[in-house]
């Protein structure tokens, strides 16, 4: 009976830790929410993570455009504010998500990403 107490105990902890009992935030915006949090906040960074041949297709307006793929992405990202909100997109919302975390991580207060990328902002648009 007591090693069923610690298991619980262990197991209780370890989801804890990996965050799985935390209360769930989703940080992923639509492309309705993505433009209005463009239009509504007076500072803002726009950050596009794809490669240049996909941004080659288009971005989005005042984009910063830093490739996730690029060995110095994170040597880029420390020279955004990490005071001022960032909305973060890819092209279908993947590396976006993990750019996120990685800017959460790094002390970036305010990131959001655009759920869908931007083939989503792209069909919204039209």
């Amino acid at each position: 009976m007591r090693y069923k107490v610690v298991i619980v105990v262990v197991l209780v902890g370890f989801f804890i830790s990996c965050g799985m009992f935390s209360p769930k935030t989703n940080f992923d915006l639509n492309p309705k929410e993505f433009k209005e949090t463009i239009a509504s906040v007076d500072k803002i960074q726009i950050l596009d993570v794809r490669t240049p041949k996909e941004c080659a297709k288009g971005v989005i307006k005042s984009a910063i455009e830093i490739d996730w793929y690029d060995a110095s992405f994170d040597q880029q990202l420390s020279k955004l504010n990490k005071e001022i909100p960032v909305v973060v997109y890819c092209a279908s919302g993947g590396r976006s998500a993990n750019a996120l975390k990685r800017l959460r991580n790094n002390g970036f207060k305010s990131v959001y990403n655009l759920a869908g990328g931007y083939n989503a902002w792209a069909s919204a648009e039209q």
